[in-house]
């Protein structure tokens, strides 16, 4: 008889070791649909607001123009259209000129320059400011420096002179956060 209880005390000791080893895979498909959830909420938010940006209304219960609904399918054809990221980015509404412009155009700023400098236009089309970027130039030097912050929804602009060897050779990096 000794034999037969050891033999449940062990079988019941497995199965309480099975039911916690499922009882903490059920809490982390909790908090895995907890946060599924949480992003499709904030994902639906972004998406009102780039939709509010460019005129369309957003996602029903969204705040977007009233007595229109939204049509998901003719914005997936427009995505779905758009073979380019190019192509993509001239459906959005173009940013603001930011300071580094200083009035002029780009096209004006690129044509003032001397032969074989170089203009740069940074363009931000998100809802955020992006910063920590890093610009490390090989050949050549900054005309005007490179911004260090380009607000949302704004475009800056940098120049660039050739080394002597008549050349601009760099790399603007994103830093890791």
């Amino acid at each position: 008889m000794d034999t037969l209880e050891i033999d449940r005390s062990e079988r019941d000791s497995d199965v309480r070791a099975k039911i916690l080893q499922m009882d903490r895979k059920f809490k982390t498909f909790e908090r895995n649909i907890a946060t599924i959830k949480a992003d499709q909420t904030n994902l639906k938010g972004r998406t009102a607001a780039i939709e509010g940006a460019m005129g369309r209304p957003g996602p029903p219960g969204s705040q977007g123009p009233p007595g229109q609904s939204l049509n998901n399918a003719k914005i997936k054809t427009n995505i779905a259209n758009s073979a380019t990221p190019e192509s993509f980015l001239k459906m959005l509404p173009p940013p603001e000129n930011g300071f580094s412009f200083g009035g002029s155009t780009f096209e004006q700023i690129a044509a003032a320059l001397k032969r074989h400098s170089m203009a740069v236009k940074f363009v931000n089309y998100m809802d955020t400011d992006l910063t920590g970027y890093q610009l490390e130039l090989y050949y050549g030097s900054a005309g005007t420096n490179a911004p260090t912050t380009i607000s949302s929804q704004t475009a800056q602009v940098a120049t660039f002179k050739p080394a002597g060897n008549g050349e601009v050779l760099g790399t603007m990096i994103k830093c890791p956060l």
